[in-house]
C-alpha cells in the first residue's frame, strides 16, 4: 500500500449565506452535492459528483472575525457561491466572506444566486464593488419563481463551478436526465402529471365521492405546493419520503374497481421515477428493487392490455434502468441483457410508430448504449456495430434537429468509433472516424462561440496526430500536434486558471513532444516537453487529490526524461525520474492507484535504463519488473500501440523473448510496418546485451 503525506482539503465551492438564508443554503450544497456530471463531461473533469462543498453551521454573529476555520475554507475553495436575499445585503459576515475570498483567491469566480428579494438590494455591498472599490455589476443566477427558476439557478450555479457553457451544460443535463447511460430522469413534471392523474380518478369515483375529493383535494395541494419544492433538487431524501407517503400510499388505499391499467400504468411508472432518484443518491440496491417492481407492474399491464405504445414505451425505460444499475456496478453480462431488451423495445416502438422522435431517439441511445458497454467489454466488433446503428438512427431523423445538435450528435458518435477502432488495432479505420470527428467539430466552432467545442477539437487533433505517428505520416502528425497544442494554448490564454484546459494543454505538449522525437526534432522535442512538465506540475499545485493530475505529471514526467536522455543528459533525466517516483511513493493508494502507477510504468523502466548506465544489474531488472507490473495492470483491456511498445521494451529488456514477439507481431497487425516499428521502438534508450 502506497502512503503519502495528508494533504489539504479542497473545496469545489464555499456556500456563503446569511442566517436567515439556511434552509435555501442547505437545499443548495446538497443539490450540488447529489448532482451527477454528464458522462461526456465526466471524462474531462476527472469525477462525477461536484463535492466536497463547504457550507457554514455555525452563527457567528456574535464573533469578532470569521474565525481560522472558515478563513482556511475559503483560501481551499475553488468558487464562492453568495446567497443573495435582503438578510444577506445587510449581514456584516457574507460581506467579509466575499472580501476575504476575493483576497485569497482573486482569479477565482464569485457565484451569486438570489433566493429572494430584488436586485440589487439583495446583493452584499462587496459584490457591487471589488476590493479597490471600483464599482462592479454581478450576473446572478436568480431562484426565483418568474425568472430563472431554481433548477436553471442550479444549472447556472454549476456551470459557473466547472466552468462550461450554460446552454451547453443544460442541453447535457436535459439528455442525461432523459435517456444517456449515468441520466436522472426530469421527474418534477412526470410525478406531477401521475399525482394529478390520479386526483382526477379520485374525484371522478362513485362509490365514495366525497372521500376520494377529500383526498384529491389534499393531492393536488401537496402537487402544486411541497411535491414541486421538494423535486427540483433531484435526489434529496425528504423527495424519496414525500413520494412515497403520499403517491404509493395513495396507491395503496385504491379500492378493486379504482384500479384501472390506466391507473396501474401511473402507479408503476411513479415505482420508477423513485427508483431514478434513489439512484441519483447512488442507493442501487434500492433503486433495483423499484426499477424491478416497476417492470413487473408493467409487464402485466401489457398482458391485460396489448399493443399500448405508452406501455412498452414504460417497460423500455425501466430495462435500461435495471441495466444501467448492473453497468455501475460492472456486471456485464447482465446489463448487457437488460441493454438488449431495451433495445427490442426500442425497435418494436419505431416499428409501429416510424415518424416518432421520441421512439427513434430511443433507439439511438439503446444502440449507443451497447456499443458502450461492448466497448468496456473489448468486444470490439460488437461494439462498433451498434455504434453504426446509432449513426443510422441518427441519420434517419437528424434534419428534424438544429445544426448545433446534429454536428453534437454526430461528432461524439464518430469519437465513439474511433476509440472502438483504435482499441481494436485498426488504426486506418481509427483514423478515418477521428478525422470526420475533428471536421464535424471544426463546423461547431464555426458556428458556436461555446469554448467546450474548441477543447474538443483540440482532443480530436491530438488523436490524430498519435495515430498519424503510429502509421508513419509524420508530417501530417506534426501538423495535427500543432494543431491541438495551439487550441489547447489559446484556451489557457482565455482562463489561465481552468483546471481542465491546462491539463488538455499538458497532455498535447507531451504528444507534440513524442511525436517531434519521432520525426528526429530532438531540440523542439526537449522545449515541448519542458513545457509539458511545468503545466503537470501547476496542475499538481491546483488540484493536489485529482487522478488526472497524476496521470498528467507522470505522463509529462516521462516525456522529458526521453527527451532528456536522447539529449545525453542522463543526470537531469535521473532527476525529474526520482523526483516523480517519490512523488508517487508519497501518494496515498485508493482503488484507482492502478490507474495512476500506469502512467508511471515508463518511468520505471527509464530509471532502469539509467541504473543499467551505472552498472547495477540487478537493481535495472528490478525497475524493469515493476515497470512491467505496472503497465499490465488492466491486461484485460486492448493495450494499444504505446503500451505494445512499452511491453516490447520490457520483454527485450528482461530477455523474455516470446513475449517480446507477441508484441511485435500485435504491433504489426494493426498495420505497422517493420520500418516503422523499428523507428517506434527507437524511442527507448536500447541497453547493451544484459542477463538475468
Amino acid at each position: 500500500m502506497l502512503k503519502t503525506p495528508e494533504v489539504k482539503v479542497r473545496y469545489r465551492a464555499f456556500i456563503s449565506h446569511s442566517h436567515s438564508d439556511v434552509k435555501f443554503a442547505a437545499w443548495l450544497q446538497r443539490a450540488i452535492e447529489t448532482w451527477r456530471v454528464p458522462s461526456r463531461l465526466r471524462d474531462q473533469l476527472g469525477y462525477s459528483r461536484i463535492k466536497p462543498v463547504f457550507r457554514d453551521r455555525t452563527d457567528l454573529r456574535a464573533a469578532s472575525s470569521l474565525g481560522e476555520s472558515l478563513e482556511e475554507a475559503l483560501k481551499n475553495s475553488s468558487a464562492l457561491i453568495t446567497v443573495c436575499s435582503n438578510d444577506a445585503a445587510d449581514s456584516e459576515w457574507v460581506g467579509k466572506e466575499v472580501e476575504r475570498y476575493r483576497q485569497f483567491n482573486p482569479d477565482a469566480p464569485i457565484l451569486p444566486i438570489i433566493a429572494s428579494g430584488e436586485p440589487p438590494h439583495c446583493f452584499p455591498e462587496q459584490l457591487l464593488i471589488d476590493n479597490d472599490g471600483n464599482a462592479l455589476e454581478p450576473l446572478a443566477a436568480d431562484a426565483r419563481e418568474g425568472f430563472d427558476g431554481k433548477r436553471d439557478a442550479l444549472l447556472k450555479t454549476i456551470a459557473g463551478i466547472i466552468d462550461v457553457d450554460f446552454d451547453a451544460l443544460k442541453q447535457r443535463d436535459f439528455r442525461r436526465r432523459q435517456q444517456r447511460l449515468g441520466a436522472v430522469a426530469a421527474i418534477a413534471t412526470s410525478i406531477a402529471a401521475v399525482t394529478l392523474y390520479l386526483a382526477l380518478v379520485a374525484m371522478e369515483a362513485r362509490d365514495d365521492a366525497n372521500r376520494r375529493r377529500e383526498q384529491a383535494d389534499d393531492l393536488i395541494a401537496f402537487m402544486l405546493g411541497d411535491l414541486r419544492d421538494k423535486l427540483e433538487p433531484i435526489g434529496k431524501l425528504e423527495v424519496l419520503d414525500a413520494v412515497g407517503e403520499k403517491a404509493l400510499g395513495y396507491f395503496s388505499e385504491l379500492d378493486g374497481g379504482d384500479i384501472t391499467p390506466e391507473v396501474t400504468l401511473k402507479h408503476a411508472m411513479a415505482i420508477r421515477q423513485i427508483g431514478e432518484v434513489q439512484m441519483a443518491q447512488g442507493n442501487l440496491q434500492d433503486a433495483f428493487a423499484s426499477f424491478e417492481k416497476s417492470l413487473a407492474i408493467l409487464t402485466k399491464v401489457r398482458v391485460d392490455s396489448p399493443g399500448t405504445d405508452r406501455v412498452s414505451y414504460e417497460i423500455a425505460q425501466s430495462e435500461f434502468w435495471l441495466g444501467y444499475v448492473h453497468y455501475e456496478q460492472l456486471e456485464i453480462d447482465s446489463a448487457r441483457q437488460r441493454f438488449r431488451n431495451y433495445l427490442v423495445e426500442a425497435r418494436n416502438l419505431v416499428a409501429q410508430n416510424p415518424d416518432s422522435l421520441e421512439y427513434l431517439t430511443e433507439l439511438q441511445s439503446s444502440n449507443v448504449n451497447l456499443g458502450a458497454l461492448e466497448l468496456e467489454a473489448s468486444n470490439y466488433v460488437e461494439a462498433e456495430n451498434y455504434l453504426l446503428a446509432a449513426l443510422e438512427v441518427l441519420e434517419s431523423y437528424e434534419d428534424k434537429l438544429d445544426t448545433i445538435q446534429r454536428l453534437n450528435e454526430r461528432h461524439q458518435l464518430y469519437s465513439w468509433l474511433g476509440e472502438i477502432a483504435n482499441e481494436a488495432g485498426d488504426l486506418e479505420r481509427a483514423k478515418e472516424q477521428y478525422a470526420k470527428e475533428l471536421e464535424t467539430l471544426k463546423s461547431l466552432v464555426a458556428q458556436s462561440d461555446n469554448q467546450t467545442f474548441r477543447e474538443m477539437l483540440s482532443h480530436s487533433a491530438r488523436r490524430l496526430a498519435a495515430i498519424e505517428m503510429w502509421i508513419g505520416s509524420l508530417t501530417v502528425a506534426i501538423e495535427y500536434a500543432e494543431l491541438a497544442t495551439k487550441l489547447s494554448g489559446e484556451l489557457i490564454e482565455h482562463d489561465t486558471e481552468n483546471y481542465y484546459w491546462l491539463n488538455g494543454h499538458s497532455n498535447a505538449l507531451v504528444w507534440h513532444s513524442q511525436i517531434l522525437a519521432a520525426s528526429g526534432d530532438r531540440r523542439e522535442a526537449l522545449s515541448a516537453a519542458k513545457s509539458a512538465y511545468e503545466a503537470s506540475q501547476k496542475l499538481r499545485v491546483m488540484a493536489p487529490d485529482r487522478l488526472d493530475s497524476w496521470t498528467s505529471v507522470g505522463d509529462a514526467a516521462t516525456r522529458l526524461a526521453s527527451a532528456l536522455m536522447a539529449d545525453d543528459q542522463p543526470s537531469s533525466a535521473d532527476k525529474i525520474v526520482s523526483t516523480a517516483l517519490a512523488d508517487l511513493n508519497g501518494r496515498n493508494g485508493n482503488e484507482d492507484s492502478s490507474i495512476v502507477e500506469a502512467a508511471y510504468a515508463e518511468l520505471h523502466l527509464i530509471q532502469g535504463d539509467l541504473l543499467l548506465r551505472e552498472g547495477n544489474l540487478a537493481l535495472a531488472n528490478q525497475a524493469w519488473k515493476t515497470s512491467l507490473e505496472m503497465a499490465t495492470f488492466n491486461a484485460e483491456i486492448g493495450p494499444g500501440v504505446s503500451k505494445l511498445l512499452l511491453l516490447h521494451a520490457l520483454h527485450t529488456r528482461l530477455q523474455q523473448r516470446d513475449e517480446a514477439n507477441a508484441a511485435w507481431e500485435s504491433l504489426g497487425a494493426m498495420g505497422i510496418t517493420e520500418r516503422r516499428r523499428t523507428s517506434l521502438a527507437s524511442v527507448y534508450i536500447n541497453p547493451p546485451e544484459q542477463s538475468l
